[in-house]
Formats: structure tokens, sequence, C-alpha cells
């Protein structure tokens, strides 16, 4: 298709999907812009910058695609230009992520008793990055799909079941079509991007 396509990987790679799903959209797509950036320890400069590259890069966009923690900057992204389509798929966010995620708080090095300090620390960074606090409106989308990863682990259905209840609060306009897909058959994906 002669479309361009916004591609936003997961910095941390937490489905082990990048290399898949850039490979599945280049064999559909002929012009895709990939947004992949290796994970570095200062997590929330790290995220700001991501979104700010995407918003720079999303004026000359049809559609985004977001994966893993990269779904919340692309999200993000659709709610200041219009597009035919918006994927996140396997959404995580990092709040939900440093309140229930042992593994995550250990890859950052957080302790648990931290967590109050850092979210306090980085609030304003959190109004940025999270949908319960910039998610007041819709997607400037015609279509948007949420993507369940089948075979994830517990905080990856709290994220979906958080992703969907934000999307009936604030979208009467419109509401995302579900999409449940096991990561053994990822390259079913295809078929909805």
């Amino acid at each position: 298709m002669d479309e361009c396509v916004l591609l936003i990987l997961d910095p941390l790679d937490i489905h082990g999907l990048n290399s898949r799903l850039t490979e599945l959209l280049r064999e559909k797509y002929s012009r895709i812009t990939v947004l992949e950036y290796t994970f570095n320890k200062d997590l929330f400069k790290h995220f700001l910058s991501l979104l700010d590259v995407a918003e720079n890069k999303s004026s000359e966009v049809y559609s985004v695609v977001g994966l893993g923690y990269g779904a919340p900057i692309a999200l993000r992204v659709s709610l200041q230009r219009r597009l035919r389509k918006l994927v996140l798929i396997g959404y995580r966010s990092i709040l939900i992520s440093l309140l229930f995620d042992d593994d995550f708080r250990s890859r950052l090095k957080v302790n648990r008793g931290d967590i109050l300090l850092l979210l306090e620390e980085y609030e304003n960074e959190l109004m940025r990055l999270e949908p319960i606090f910039f998610f007041k409106r819709c997607p400037l989308a015609k279509e948007v799909i949420l993507v369940r990863l089948e075979g994830e682990d517990e905080i990856g259905e709290l994220e979906f079941n958080n992703m969907r209840s934000l999307f009936r609060r604030y979208c009467r306009r419109i509401q995302p079509r579900i999409v449940n897909i096991d990561i053994s058959e990822f390259y079913r994906i295809n078929e909805f991007i």
C-alpha cells in the first residue's frame, strides 16, 4: 500500500515483538517510519524525547501503530493529528507498571517504597505520558484498534481493561475495535493494520 505508517516500537521490547512487527509492516506498506529507541536509565526523559520525535514525524503519516510502551506515545500523537487508523498493540503504561510490575521496577532499580517520591518528582512528565491525565478527548482517527495479546501476564490484562474503560469514559464518538491475538500467531496482526 502506498500509505505512510508511523510505527512506534516498544523501547523495552517487553513482548520481544519489535523486529517481527517491523518486518510484517514492511511487507505490507511501501512507506514506513520506524521509531526505535533503546531504553536508557532516565526513564521519563527517554519517553519524552520519544514523544517529541513522534509528534514531529506524525505530520507525514496516515496511520500510527504503537507497541507495548510505545502505545501511549501513539495514543498521545492521535489526539493532535487526523489519522486514518490508530493501532495500539499490547498497551503498557509507565504508571501501572511502576505500581504493579516487579520486573519493571527491578529493571529501573526502583524500590517499592520509592514509588511515591518518584511519581511526585516526575509529575509533569506523567501528565504528558499517562492517558489517565491527558486522555480527556477522543483520538482524531477514523478507526481505532485495540489489540489484546493473549498469553500475556496479569499486568497486560490490567492494562487492556484500563485502556478499554478509558475509551468508554471519554470517547462517545469512537470506540475501539477489540482484537485478540495470541502471541504465537502474531503474524495475524497484518489482517488488522
